[in-house]
């Protein structure tokens, strides 16, 4: 009995402690701002955005060297930390990962970064495949979701 106490105990404190817990705080995709490769390239062309913008490429460090967005780095999500000192300077960051239909990697890593309190945090979920001009399909959501963004 006191052992059944001790595990209901130990399953229980994560689970009453995390909701106060400012790191994990919970975020949707509205939280985000979804861009498209237009979108990314004006900002790092903008001579005054650009020295402030970090893209990060959320990938494993293989494919980050089979291929990346020009100037990105490469921070797997797993590794996202709070106080990373990369990401220190930066006022824009954008996230992206392969952008396959299937990845949903540069939205939790940009989720991530919000309930670590980041702001101005992009995602570029067209990824690797957009970049590349590889993408095979569309994504009218994505393009509706930005256009009500920029009205709102």
């Amino acid at each position: 009995m006191f052992q059944r106490t001790i595990l209901w105990a130990m399953l229980l404190l994560p689970a009453v402690a995390l909701p106060g817990c400012p790191s994990q705080r919970k975020t949707s995709d509205k939280d985000l701002s979804i861009i498209n490769r237009t979108l990314l390239n004006a900002m790092m062309q903008d001579e005054k955005t650009k020295d402030k913008l970090l893209v990060i490429d959320v990938r494993k460090p293989a494919p980050y060297a089979e291929g990346h967005i020009p100037g990105a780095i490469n921070i797997p999500m797993i590794e996202l930390k709070k106080d990373d000192p990369r990401l220190a300077e930066a006022k824009n960051i954008v996230v992206y990962g392969d952008g396959k239909p299937d990845d949903l990697l540069s939205a939790a890593a940009g989720k991530k970064l919000v309930a670590f309190g980041y702001v101005n945090v992009f995602d570029f979920r067209g990824g690797m495949e957009e970049w590349t001009g590889r993408r095979r399909f569309e994504q009218p959501l994505m393009d509706r979701r930005m256009e009500e963004k920029a009205g709102q």
